[in-house]
């Protein structure tokens, strides 16, 4: 199962190198801003590099087009083995209420290999559903 980064408003700018990233890292790019054919240069430029990327336009401030957007990727992973093998954790998947192992050593990663121009020294991890 290929790990996925979904960049919204990917550009020029911080979308596309955050985009270039995850792929130089082995995720795959899915890209979105409102008009896909602006996205053209950014998929080129990660395929180029060996990376995988895939490109959509959607528009983020439309609802429906978001719901239609996460199905279209959705399609594009597959999460049975996590289904049958973790049936209880797995239910709390949609309220994002637990927290992945994999996504915690991915942020202690980045936390480890954080540029100097962008530091911290601590990270606090929760599940988004978690009360504050």
């Amino acid at each position: 199962m290929n790990k996925v980064a979904l960049v919204v408003g990917a550009g020029d700018a911080t979308g596309g190198a955050i985009a270039r990233r995850f792929a130089r890292d082995g995720l795959v790019a899915c890209v979105t801003r409102r008009h896909a054919d602006k996205l053209v240069a950014l998929e080129t430029s990660i395929e180029a590099a060996c990376g995988i990327c895939h490109a959509f336009g959607s528009d983020a401030r439309d609802e429906e087009q978001v719901v239609k957007l996460f199905a279209d990727i959705e399609s594009a992973i597959d999460t049975a083995f996590i289904a049958e093998m973790f049936p209880d954790k797995y239910r709390q998947k949609d309220q994002d209420g637990i927290l992945d192992p994999v996504a915690i050593a991915d942020a202690y990663g980045t936390l480890h290999r954080q540029p100097r121009s962008a530091w911290t020294h601590e990270l606090d991890l929760r599940p988004w559903m978690e009360k504050w």
